[in-house]
C-alpha cells in the first residue's frame, strides 16, 4: 500500500471520533445537523502536505449491518477541501508540488460508545509538478474503506483524569490509491482482516486555545500496538474534540486538526415555543411595528370617508 494513503485515512478517523468527556459530563447527545469544522493539516509523505477544511455533520441516527451485526449507529458525512503544497521525490531529486484536494465520505459511529464501526473515505488531489523545463500535471485518487467488529470496549462514560480504558476491534480494511503524473501511472491495492487495539488514558484537564475560541478540554491519548498515537482535546461544550494531532511511532507528525466553526444542538439556547429570548424580543416588536402601521392606515381612512347613512334631504317643496 503506498504509505501516503493510510495517513489520509487515520486521520480523519481521528478527527470524528467521539471520546467521552469528564467526569462531571454525560456523554454528548449528537442530533441530526449537529456539525463540526476543523482546520487540517495532513502529512502525505516527508515535504507534501494537505492543508484545508474538513467538516462532519450528523445525517441520521438508524440502525444498520457492519459484519452481518445488526448496530445501532450515528451516520455522519465528511466533506473537505484544500491546497496540496510541497515536495516528492521523482527519482531524479526533489520536486515542489502545488494544487487542490477534496474529500468526502462517512462514517458510521456506534451510538452507545461512539466508537467509528465503518468508514467510507474518497481522496482526490490535483495540480502541478513543477519539472524543469516543462512543468507536468499530477493526481492523486484515494479510496479506503473499513469496517469494525467490536470485540472489547472499556472506554466508557464517564471519565475522569487518569482513567484508562482500551478499545479491541476487528478491522477489515480495503484500500485503492494511485499517482499519476507524468505519463507514469503507480497504481496501489491493499486489504486484510486484523485484530486493532486502542489503549486510552485521560491525562489532564487543559484550558485550549483553537480558531473557534477558548475551551475547557479533557486531554486524551489514545495509542496504537504500532506506537503511533493521537492527543485529543474534548471539551463538553463543543461535544467533540476540539484539537487533535496526530503521530507515528518515532514520533513525527502525521497531523494536525484544530475546530474552527460547530453547531452543538444539545446546549444551543432553548425558550419559550423552542425561542430564545432574543428572536422572541424581535418577533414581538415586529408584530407591535406592523399592528402601527395597520392601525395608522385605518385611521386615514376613516378620515377620508363620507359619515354612514342616508343621504341628508333636500328643502321641502314649495306647494302648488
Amino acid at each position: 500500500m503506498d504509505p501516503r494513503a493510510g495517513i489520509v485515512a487515520a486521520l480523519v478517523l481521528a478527527l470524528v471520533v467521539l471520546v467521552p468527556g469528564a467526569a462531571a459530563v454525560d456523554g454528548p447527545t449528537i442530533l441530526p445537523g449537529d456539525a463540526w469544522t476543523y482546520a487540517t493539516n495532513m502529512t502525505m509523505g516527508e515535504g507534501f502536505y494537505l492543508r484545508g477544511q474538513v467538516t462532519t455533520q450528523a445525517l441520521a441516527r438508524e440502525s444498520r449491518t457492519v459484519e452481518g451485526i445488526a448496530v445501532d449507529v450515528v451516520r455522519m458525512a465528511l466533506d473537505g477541501q484544500g491546497e496540496a503544497r510541497g515536495t516528492f521525490d521523482t527519482g531524479v531529486g526533489r520536486v515542489r508540488v502545488t494544487g487542490t484536494w477534496r474529500l468526502t465520505g462517512e462514517e458510521w459511529l456506534e451510538a452507545d460508545g461512539l466508537k467509528v464501526v465503518r468508514s467510507l473515505v474518497d481522496v482526490r488531489a490535483n495540480g502541478t509538478v513543477h519539472t524543469d523545463p516543462f512543468p507536468q500535471a499530477f493526481l492523486f485518487t484515494l479510496t479506503n474503506t473499513t469496517t469494525f467488529r467490536i470485540l472489547e470496549d472499556t472506554w466508557r462514560f464517564p471519565l475522569d483524569v487518569g482513567d484508562e480504558g482500551v478499545l479491541v476491534a476487528v478491522m477489515n480494511a480495503t484500500e485503492d490509491s494511485r499517482l499519476q503524473w507524468g505519463g507514469v501511472s503507480d497504481p496501489a491495492h491493499s486489504e486484510g482482516v486484523g485484530n486493532v487495539t486502542i489503549a486510552y488514558v485521560a491525562e489532564a484537564l487543559e484550558r485550549v486555545n483553537v480558531p473557534a475560541g477558548p475551551f475547557d478540554a479533557l486531554r486524551i491519548r489514545q495509542s496504537r500496538e504500532d506506537g503511533s498515537y493521537e492527543i485529543l482535546h474534548y471539551a463538553p461544550r463543543a461535544g467533540n474534540a476540539v484539537r487533535t494531532e496526530a503521530r507515528n511511532g518515532t514520533g513525527a507528525s502525521l497531523g494536525s486538526a484544530d475546530l474552527v466553526a460547530y453547531r452543538y444542538q444539545v446546549l444551543e439556547p432553548r425558550g419559550f415555543l423552542g425561542l430564545d429570548e432574543l428572536t422572541w424580543a424581535l418577533l414581538i416588536l415586529g408584530v407591535a411595528a406592523a399592528a402601527a402601521v395597520v392601525f395608522s392606515v385605518l385611521r386615514r381612512r376613516s378620515m377620508r370617508a363620507p359619515p354612514a347613512g342616508p343621504p341628508p334631504e333636500g328643502p321641502p317643496a314649495k306647494p302648488p
